[in-house]
């Protein structure tokens, strides 16, 4: 969503948010469809990780959540 690329395509949206989530205990737990990966007692230790590997979201975001509104 910050690419120039979709800046040029996209001229109808603004950007009004762009924030990017760790979400390691998502991947974990199989997210919506897919295996549990972590057993049940790992989850809390994978939420404290996340809530260090936050801090850097351009480094480990696998999610990311974007707020558009259309001018």
């Amino acid at each position: 969503f910050r690419r120039p690329a979709f800046l040029r395509d996209s001229a109808e949206w603004k950007i009004l948010e762009v924030k990017r989530f760790s979400a390691l205990a998502y991947l974990g737990s199989g997210g919506y469809s897919g295996p549990q990966l972590l057993p049940p007692f790992f989850l809390p230790a994978a939420y404290g990780a996340e809530k260090i590997l936050d801090l850097f979201p351009l480094l480990f975001a696998i999610r990311m959540m974007v707020v558009l509104e259309r001018k």
